[in-house]
């Protein structure tokens, strides 16, 4: 390739600022900004495992039988698959956390409170 260069003289014919594209990919700051977008690109393409730890560190928060539900899609269907989990795994963990944020929001209104202090509701 070098003999091939000194035989052309192509390397005095044409110097970097004459090819413009070229010449704006090797600039400082187009290449800052595409270094900084390739670490936003890594830390997106992560954020499967970081629901995954919040979801075990919500069994660890709230242990109970409403929060176990996590786990088990984590560990038992999430991490499991060989691939990425589909749309419908996602689209369930969104529901099923959509529906337990509003009952908790719903029995936290001051409506609930009297039902709340009822002898029954103590009782179970």
């Amino acid at each position: 390739m070098a003999d091939l260069i000194e035989l052309t003289q192509i390397d005095k014919k044409i110097k970097l600022n004459q090819m413009r594209v070229t010449w704006n990919f090797t600039r400082t700051w187009p290449l800052i900004q595409r270094l900084i977008e390739t670490v936003f690109h890594i830390i997106i393409s992560q954020t499967q495992n970081l629901i995954y730890l919040s979801m075990v560190f919500s069994m660890y928060q709230n242990a109970g039988l409403i929060s176990v539900f996590y786990p088990i899609m984590a560990f038992g269907w999430g991490m499991v698959n060989e691939t990425r989990p589909k749309k419908e795994y996602w689209r369930i963990i969104r529901l099923y956390t959509t529906f337990l944020l509003l009952a908790k929001f719903i029995f936290n209104l001051a409506i609930m409170e009297p039902f709340i202090k009822t002898k029954t509701y103590i009782q179970i």
